[in-house]
């Protein structure tokens, strides 16, 4: 006798077709995405939709019942990656390459159990770029890297460690070999270890420095968070769109999102106009994911996600030069600034740390600024 599941599985219209890859992926996605545009009569751009549109053929009637077949496949969960996401209403902006990425990203993040009283380790290695100008012929560019860890109460409630110090001699990137040394932004050698007086909780929270509160506070519907960071994003930056992803890219550096609000992120970038794959493949600190950004028309610059889509976690982010600075100059191409971030949870604070703290003291103002001594 057949079990229910075998019964299942026996009726499947779709038990012959073979896996998909990622290109099949790709390109299912942006057939359907093409055929719905067709249908309802809208005007998209090329890239919103996959390759160049056309007049369905026989070839093309076939493709349906693929996708059809492919349907079914989805049902029961053979391509997970590919589930189709609420929230993201009708803008859908993204490449099907990345979006297939961020999809992947938003259906496998996760975070580890954590209990309110215990910490946050959280761990920066940092590559910062400095330009000693000493004139067009002479000007230097250096490089530097950081590790920055950060022990956060997981509920906010206690006061932060930080642990900062350097991993490497400045490394100079461009320009003349000939004195001067490295510019004295570079700071010295020293280990710092500090903490303050207030804790995470009595912070203004903001993209660039969120808090607890202010990260609940954040919608997990994709349409308001897209409302919410469009509105953030006007003004700011080349191009809105830009800021977006910069904002995206401000709060995740932090550590400390949610999977919840990750996964609701990686929504919204998912319909971010230019948002795409720059790089298949990106190591940061010893870690491989996948490289995700938008290139501006002004700026130079190219902002970069770096996700691992298996895992759902953001691996880090960098910036890249897309022209070169000057004649003398770093190349297109040249990775001018990055960061990796980990996090794990931990049940309390070094002793050695707490011992070797220095304590700003610290005040909040009416108007949410920091004020320590």
């Amino acid at each position: 006798m057949t079990t229910l599941d075998e019964q299942v599985r026996a009726a499947d219209p779709a038990q012959a077709v073979p896996p998909y890859n990622v290109d099949d992926v790709a390109r299912i996605l942006a057939a359907a995405r093409q055929e719905r545009t067709e249908t309802a009569g809208t005007d998209l751009p090329v890239d919103a939709v996959g390759p160049t549109r056309r007049r369905w053929s026989l070839a093309g009637r076939r493709a349906r019942i693929s996708m059809a077949l492919a349907a079914t496949v989805l049902a029961i969960g053979a391509i997970p990656s590919l589930i189709d996401l609420p929230g993201v209403g009708q803008v859908e902006t993204a490449l099907p390459a990345v979006a297939a990425v961020l999809d992947k990203a938003a259906l496998n993040a996760t975070d580890p159990p954590a209990r309110g009283s215990q910490y946050f380790r959280i761990r920066n290695v940092e590559v910062t770029t400095a330009t000693q100008d000493n004139g067009e012929a002479n000007a230097q560019v250096w490089q530097m890297t950081y590790e920055r860890v950060e022990y956060v109460a997981v509920d906010g409630s206690r006061p932060t460690y930080v642990v900062s110090r350097k991993l490497s001699q400045p490394t100079l990137i461009a320009g003349s070999t000939t004195p001067p040394p490295p510019p004295p932004s570079f700071g010295n050698n020293t280990e710092s270890v500090r903490t303050s007086t207030l804790t995470p909780n009595h912070l203004k929270g903001s993209w660039q420095t969120p808090t607890a509160p202010w990260l609940s506070d954040l919608p997990r519907d994709t349409t308001a968070l897209r409302e919410r960071m469009y509105q953030d994003a006007h003004g700011h930056g080349p191009s809105t769109d830009g800021e977006v992803l910069v904002l995206a890219a401000d709060v995740l550096r932090s550590g400390r999102v949610p999977a919840d609000l990750r996964t609701s992120l990686f929504k919204v970038l998912r319909t971010v106009p230019g948002v795409a794959i720059t790089s298949e493949a990106v190591t940061l600190d010893g870690r491989r994911g996948v490289g995700i950004g938008r290139t501006e028309t002004s700026g130079g610059f190219r902002q970069e996600l770096i996700i691992d889509p298996d895992n759902g976690q953001v691996l880090g982010e960098r910036e890249v030069l897309t022209q070169p600075m000057s004649s003398t100059g770093p190349p297109a191409g040249t990775v001018m600034s990055s960061r990796a971030v980990s996090q794990t949870v931990v049940d309390k604070v070094p002793d050695d740390v707490r011992r070797r703290a220095v304590t700003d003291q610290c005040t909040v103002g009416q108007d949410g600024e920091t004020t320590c001594t």
